[in-house]
């Protein structure tokens, strides 16, 4: 093979890519500040794909009575002053950490 034959390869010399970054760094700064400040005005512009609700349900005090049963053993109570016993129950069948327990539950009873 002769030396004409073979294909002419550049050398890349890194010495010149940063001498070109130094001479451009007005420019690089400034392209970056943009991209950053339209990614964040983008981000901000977004409306939060989140939503968290929650109930909170207080159990009364019933330790007095531990020599016997109280005779409103069975009672049902409401979670607010204003809901009926019904709907409180209602809402704790229904709370995800019970339908996830009961799915569980179910899964695992068939396989």
């Amino acid at each position: 093979m002769t030396m004409e034959s073979l294909p002419n390869f550049e050398e890349i010399n890194i010495q010149q890519y940063l001498e070109v970054l130094q001479r451009r760094w007005l420019s690089l700064v400034g392209i970056f500040y943009i991209a950053v400040s339209l990614g964040c005005l983008y981000a901000f512009s977004l409306k939060p794909s989140y939503k968290a609700e929650g109930n909170l349900m207080i159990k009364t005090n019933r330790s007095s009575s531990l020599t016997g049963l109280p005779p409103d053993i069975g009672r049902l109570e409401a979670l607010n002053m204003n809901d009926n016993p019904l709907e409180t129950q209602v809402r704790i069948v229904g709370s995800n950490s019970v339908i996830e327990k009961t799915i569980w539950d179910t899964y695992t009873m068939i396989y």
